[in-house]
């Protein structure tokens, strides 16, 4: 890092996730006086066995140049500006006051680093969002979807299958039962192509270009129903290595988790297990005097 940035005595940035490799007392156990009221627990401090804590990537989001620049330029307060500058074709579209939010003197260095860093909270994990339109006369439904959450989709594709209520109910509970997405997979008997291409914080992701498209059939029996979720793979780029010294796979959480279905990371009493695949809402579509009706909320 000191090659790329500049050498920092103690930067938070290396230490952080240098001190997760250091092992035991990497850091001793205090009393923290500086909230007395709220009575912080001492066992928090103890990172005897808990150094996952430690292996995460650490964001240092500099506002400018200045260490105290003018108040005119910290920008003003507006949800409408500070959210919906990045487009999702679900949830909303960009601002038509695009032109006023952009102004050096609205869109200054607090929404800036705010929206960048609600930018990384959604990059931690991939998650599908999906909706769709039913055209009756010919029994069909068309499906769309974004993979949000990633840069690059590896692949995804549509599971389906045509079922009972009943069995639609059992696949469900089953589905909620089970914890690795690998397992969800075999669950259900047919399957649609293979797509790939961008999550929605890809280079130039266009919501009219880069959403995902596919025609589903209507059952042909009318007391059967249609089930379907998205399967989606991203970011195995992640891993690529072009020179690594020492030779080491990545090491930290964000791209283990998302590559690596074995990886697991623990702090206390929380834990997170890797995933190579990430799975939208499971929707049921049944017929009702030919007119499709959706059982299940389908935009998560």
């Amino acid at each position: 890092m000191t090659e790329i940035v500049y050498p920092v005595r103690g930067g938070m940035e290396d230490w952080a996730y240098g001190g997760g490799w250091e092992g035991y007392p990497i850091i001793n156990q205090c009393t923290p006086k500086t909230y007395p009221d709220s009575q912080y627990p001492k066992s928090k401090t103890d990172y005897t066995n808990k150094s996952d804590a430690l292996k995460s990537i650490m964001f240092l989001l500099e506002s400018s140049q200045e260490k105290t620049p003018e108040m005119k330029l910290l920008g003003r307060r507006s949800l409408d500006c500070l959210i919906n500058m990045k487009q999702n074709p679900f949830f909303n579209t960009i601002t038509t006051e695009k032109e006023i939010c952009l102004d050096q003197l609205v869109d200054g260095y607090i929404p800036r680093i705010l929206r960048l860093s609600l930018s990384l909270i959604d990059l931690l994990q991939p998650y599908i969002n999906f909706d769709y339109t039913t055209h009756n006369k010919s029994r069909q439904l068309s499906l769309k979807w974004i993979v949000g959450g990633a840069l690059k989709v590896d692949s995804c594709y549509v599971l389906y299958d045509y079922v009972s209520k009943r069995e639609a109910k059992r696949i469900q509970t089953k589905i909620e039962s089970t914890s690795d997405n690998q397992d969800i997979i075999k669950i259900f008997k047919q399957k649609s192509k293979l797509f790939s291409g961008k999550g929605i914080w890809g280079h130039n992701f266009s919501s009219d270009k880069d959403i995902f498209k596919l025609n589903l059939k209507y059952p042909k029996n009318d007391k059967k129903v249609l089930i379907f979720m998205i399967i989606a793979s991203t970011d195995k780029n992640w891993t690529d290595k072009i020179v690594s010294d020492p030779m080491l796979n990545p090491q930290t959480h964000i791209v283990n988790l998302r590559t690596d279905s074995k990886y697991k990371a623990q702090n206390g009493e929380y834990s997170q297990t890797g995933q190579k695949y990430y799975i939208s809402d499971l929707a049921t579509v049944e017929m009702v005097d030919k007119v499709a009706k959706l059982n299940k909320k389908v935009i998560r």
